[in-house]
C-alpha cells in the first residue's frame, strides 16, 4: 500500500511541470543555436549528478523581471523598458584597403568591451586579377549598437555609394523567456518535493524510481538554463556582421582613360534631364499658360465677333444710277 502511494505522489508531482511545458515550444532556429552539441535530454540526465536541489538562476544582463525591476531603475541594454529584443546588424561596405578597415573593426569591438567571433582576410579573382577581401563578426553591447555601426560607416569615403547594405534587425523574445521562466520554478519545485520524498523512502526500489525521476528534472532544468541563457546573452550582445570589399575589385573597366560605365551613365542622366524638362514645361503650359491664354483670348475673340456682328447690319449705300 505504501509503494502505491508513493508511486501516485510521484505522478502528481510531474503532471505540474508537464502541463507548464506543453505551454510553449521552442523556435526550430534558437533551439539550433542553443543545443550546440550538448546532446539529447537523456544523454544530459545521465550526466546530472545526484546532488542537492540546483538553485534559482542569477539573472544576466539582458534579463526583465518586472516584479524585481526596481522603479526608476534604467532600462537594460538592448531591450525597451520592459521587452528582452536581440538586435543584429549585417552590412557591406567598400574601402580603399579591407585589411585596415578589418583590423579597425576589431579594435572597436574590443574598445566597447565586445569581442570577435570570427575574422579572414582573403583574395578573389575577378576580371584575371587578385583582389583582398574580407569578412567579420563581432559582438558589441547591445546598448551601443548604432554607436558601433556609425565607426564602422566612417571607414567608407563616400557612405552614400561604399555601403551597399545595411540591414538592422530585431527580434522580441521576451514572451519565450517568460515562458522558460515558469517552466523552470516548476521543475525546480517538482525536484525539491521527489528530494523529500526520497528521504522518506525506505525501500531500495522506491529510492532507484525516485532518483531516476529526479535525475530527468535536472537534464530538463539544465536544458531550460541553457535556453535563458541564449537570451540573455543574445540581448546583451548585438552581433554585426560586415563584408569588406575592395575599391579596386568593383571599379568599372577603363580602356585607355575611357569608361563605358561612366559613358552609360552620363546618357542615362541626360536622359533624365531632357525627360525632367519635358514634364517641366508640359506642366507650366497646362497649368500657367493655358489659363493666361484663355483669359486674354476670350474677351479679344468677343469684341471681334461683336464688331463683325455690327458691320454685318450697317445699311449698304443705295447704287447711283448712271445717265
Amino acid at each position: 500500500m505504501r509503494r502505491w502511494l508513493l508511486a501516485l505522489s510521484i505522478v502528481l508531482l510531474l503532471a505540474l511541470p508537464a502541463c507548464s511545458a506543453a505551454k510553449s515550444a521552442m523556435p526550430t532556429s534558437v533551439e539550433d543555436q542553443y543545443n550546440g552539441g550538448r546532446g539529447t535530454t537523456g544523454e544530459m540526465a545521465a550526466q546530472a549528478p545526484a546532488a542537492a536541489p540546483m538553485p534559482f538562476p542569477t539573472p544576466g544582463p539582458g534579463f526583465y523581471d518586472g516584479a524585481a525591476q526596481e522603479e526608476g531603475a534604467p532600462p537594460i541594454a538592448g531591450q525597451t523598458t520592459d521587452r528582452m529584443v536581440i538586435r543584429n546588424a549585417d552590412m557591406s561596405i567598400v574601402v580603399e584597403d579591407p585589411g585596415t578597415a578589418l583590423t579597425r573593426i576589431s579594435n572597436m569591438a574590443n574598445s566597447m568591451g565586445g569581442f570577435v567571433v570570427t575574422s579572414s582576410l582573403y583574395q578573389i579573382v575577378r576580371n584575371s586579377q587578385e583582389f583582398p577581401e574580407a569578412y567579420i563578426t563581432v559582438r558589441v553591447p547591445a546598448g551601443r549598437l548604432d554607436e558601433a555601426i556609425d565607426t564602422i560607416k566612417n571607414l567608407v569615403e563616400n557612405p552614400v555609394d561604399d555601403i551597399p547594405k545595411l540591414n538592422i534587425s530585431g527580434q522580441d523574445v521576451t514572451e519565450e523567456y517568460t515562458d522558460l521562466e515558469a517552466q523552470l520554478r516548476n521543475l525546480q519545485q517538482t525536484e525539491a518535493q521527489l528530494l523529500e520524498i526520497m528521504e522518506q523512502a525506505n525501500r531500495t526500489e522506491d529510492v532507484l524510481m525516485v532518483f531516476n525521476e529526479i535525475t530527468r528534472i535536472r537534464g530538463q532544468i539544465e536544458q531550460i538554463q541553457g535556453r535563458m541563457s541564449y537570451y540573455e546573452r543574445a540581448a546583451a550582445l548585438s552581433s554585426i556582421s560586415v563584408m569588406i570589399q575592395a575599391e579596386e575589385a568593383i571599379a568599372p573597366i577603363t580602356v585607355a582613360g575611357w569608361s563605358p560605365r561612366g559613358v552609360a551613365r552620363d546618357a542615362i542622366q541626360a536622359l533624365i534631364n531632357a525627360g525632367q524638362w519635358l514634364v517641366s514645361a508640359a506642366i507650366w503650359l497646362v497649368i500657367y499658360f493655358l489659363p493666361v491664354a484663355l483669359i486674354i483670348a476670350l474677351p479679344a475673340a468677343g469684341v471681334y465677333f461683336l464688331v463683325r456682328r455690327f458691320l454685318r447690319r450697317k445699311p449698304k449705300p443705295a447704287p447711283v444710277e448712271q445717265p
